[in-house]
């Protein structure tokens, strides 16, 4: 048995998103302007979301990268207080 039709990724999404959204799209019913102008707000406000998200995981980034480089320091400085102790205490 072969499928009727092919299930493409954004109708998944759309689906996922809002189900009712799906079937009155399906059945080419469209939305009230109200209910247009809420999916639209709701379709901002997680476009806002994602873009805070995405700057709070490059604030985060960032002061790993830092973090990181003062442990580099660190062991760097470690490493040589260790070898001149070594050197200069024969």
């Amino acid at each position: 048995m072969t499928p009727s039709r092919v299930i493409k990724a954004s109708e998944v999404r759309e689906y996922v998103f809002c189900p009712r959204s799906w079937a009155y799209r399906q059945r080419k019913i469209a939305l009230t302007p109200e209910a247009a102008a809420e999916r639209e707000e709701r379709l901002d406000q997680g476009n806002r979301s994602h873009r805070e998200h995405g700057e709070a995981v490059r604030r985060a980034s960032r002061q790993l990268g830092v973090g990181v480089l003062f442990v580099k320091i660190g062991l760097a400085v470690l490493i040589l207080g260790v070898l001149a102790w070594k050197f200069f205490s024969s």
